[in-house]
This record gives C-alpha cells, structure tokens and sequence, in this order.
C-alpha cells in the first residue's frame, strides 16, 4: 500500500513540474521579420491557435488573451540589431498564404493599456511613452508617398485633423509622431489616431481607438491600442486588387510612385504659397525590392 501511494504521489509531482514547464510567467516571444514563421511557432512559449482558409491558400496564427490577465506576454522585435519590447500584448496576429511567402511579413499586436475610462491625458502620455520607446530604437516618421511632407512643427498652422488644406492626408501633421499634441488638439481628432513608422524593411502603423465615457466624454474614456507590422514588399503589394496586378505589382509600382510624386509635388506647392514649412530633409525610404 505505501509503495502505491509513494508512486502516486511521484506521478502527481511529475505531473506538476511539467505543469510548471509548460505554464511560463509573463512570458517573451522572440519575432523576426523575413524569418520562417514556422520558426516562430516551435519556438513561442505560448501556443498558437491555427485557422486556415482553403479557398484563399492563407492561415492565420493567432494568440488571444483576455486583457485582464495576469499573465500576458511581452514581444521581442529584432530588427538591424535593436529590439524593441512591446509589454502587455493581450492579441498576436500573422497571416500566411503562399502569395505572401512563408517568412513573418505581417504582424498585428493588440496592447492592453489603461482601464478603461481612465482620464484622457493619461491615456495620451501612456500613447506617448509607447511611440517613444519605438523611436528610441530607430523607427523613423513616415510620410505617405503623395503626402505633402508638412511636420509637426508647423501643426499651429492646420485647422483640421483631418486634411491640409482641403485635401486629405494620412500623415497629417497633428499626428507627427516626433511631436507631442496638447489636449485641446488630441481632443479634437475623431475616433482614429494613427501614427505612422518605418524601419530596415518595415512598415509600422501605431493605432488608437478611442470611446469617450458617457458620463465625462471630454475628460475620460476607452482607447484600443494595436501595432500593425509589415514587410515593405507586403505593404506596397496591399496596395494592387487585380490578380494581373498583383503578380506584377513590382512593374507597375513605378508609375504610381511617379504619380504619388506628383501628386506631393502640388500639394507642396499649395503648402508653401500658404506660408506652411515643407520638411525638405524628409526622403522617401529607398525600396529594396525594386531593386532586385
């Protein structure tokens, strides 16, 4: 009889230190661009769901947690030798499908931030603090290609939020990630904020979503942060629909790039005659799979 116990209990610890194995606190997922995302899937700590789409030759590999954890990992993102730590993450999400490749192009990090209907300046300086420690490890503004390049210097001069000049931007200088707004204008921007980056290859586009509290709207509310990584030949690709288009994507691209000049080019012209400063050492970043 004591041997049946003892044997019990040496498979109840066995069975709780492999519990412990598996069960990692807070862990930290490692992520590479144009690295096999099977690679990433063996090596997570924390196992990813997979669902898959036969019709479009694509999967997704998910991670979802409720943002209350206790227990939500970090991600690690290694690029030109500098990671950046992105804490918190309650949702992982990467698509691949054989027009995209098998290496990690696209990544999209849901955060949990603030409680909500926490007070809209900590929720800002929160927002903040998270592009300043992108920056810090070397992500740079970017400019969309037909926007005029009108930084946040000149933000005083800007009335909406959303265009310039009558024209809509996407880089709008309210949004320069490389200044600050003050509360008057981050109030005054609607539900979207969007920042965006670019670094070694890849596109960032830093997103927050904000519901104002019913009972204080202009003092508290809700926001949803997510980061939506891509690859830049991923990021130019999104930009053909056509089947024909897309499969010779990297033939048509210089002609619309010439049309996003001109485009930029007038802008800017309208820019200057309204006394707003163009950022003139702001330079497209080069696009390496153009010149394979």
């Amino acid at each position: 009889m004591k041997s049946v116990v003892f044997l019990l209990i040496g498979i109840f610890l066995v069975g709780c230190n492999k519990a412990e194995e598996t069960h990692v606190k807070n862990p930290v997922i490692h992520m590479g661009f144009n690295k096999p995302v099977q690679n990433l899937l063996k090596e997570s700590p924390v196992e990813f769901s997979k669902d898959c789409m036969d019709t479009v030759d694509m999967c997704w590999y998910k991670i979802q947690n409720p943002s209350s954890s206790s227990n939500l990992p970090s991600v690690n993102i290694s690029l030109d030798n500098k990671t950046l730590n992105i804490n918190q993450v309650s949702d992982i999400t990467t698509a691949v499908s054989k027009e995209f490749g098998e290496n990690l192009s696209n990544l999209k990090l849901t955060l949990r931030g603030l409680p909500d209907n926490s007070p809209h300046k900590d929720q800002r300086d929160f927002i903040y603090a998270l592009i300043n420690s992108i920056k810090a490890v070397g992500w740079q503004h970017y400019f969309f290609p037909s926007d005029p390049r009108v930084s946040g210097s000149q933000a005083k001069k800007i009335n909406s939020p959303d265009d310039v000049l009558g024209f809509y931007v996407s880089s709008h200088p309210w949004l320069d990630p490389d200044y600050e707004m003050d509360m008057d204008s981050w109030l005054k921007v609607g539900s979207f904020y969007n920042w965006y980056f670019f670094k070694d290859g890849v596109h960032l586009n830093l997103r927050a979503w904000r519901k104002n509290s019913k009972d204080t709207p202009g003092e508290r509310g809700t926001y949803l942060i997510t980061l939506n990584f891509k690859t830049e030949e991923l990021y130019w690709l999104s930009g053909f629909e056509e089947k024909n288009e897309r499969r010779n994507w990297r033939e048509l691209l210089p002609a619309r790039l010439k049309k996003y000049a001109e485009m930029r080019q007038e802008r800017e012209e309208k820019v200057r005659a309204a006394g707003i400063e163009v950022d003139e050492s702001y330079q497209d970043p080069q696009i390496k799979a153009l010149e394979k």
